[in-house]
């Protein structure tokens, strides 16, 4: 999981330190955009799986843990989607001078 993070940390300040320009420049952006959507919907996935009681189907998540991973660990996951947006967003533009 690690490596992912340091992909995506990697990625993510590749999209903010510079205008991408050329081919590469749109896959960059383009895969920036992707990783926003995947953050954002798995936010919002769990966030519906756990508050909707689907208990039933896997016992093995608690009542506590049902209730600490929406309030500490999710809003995480939307954070880094919007932020990712706004990377991706901002690196099609071009830079103020």
């Amino acid at each position: 999981m690690s490596t992912v993070a340091a992909g995506g940390g990697r990625h993510g300040w590749a999209l903010a330190r510079r205008p991408l320009r050329g081919c590469r420049g749109q896959l960059l952006k383009w895969a920036g955009w992707g990783v926003a959507a995947v953050l954002l919907l798995r936010a919002v996935g769990v966030e519906i799986l756990l508050l909707s009681d689907v208990t039933q189907v896997d016992a093995s998540i608690s009542d506590g843990q049902r209730w600490w991973t929406p309030a500490l660990r999710n809003p995480w996951f939307a954070v880094g989607g919007v932020a990712f947006a706004c990377a991706a967003f901002k690196a099609g533009r071009c830079p103020s001078s």
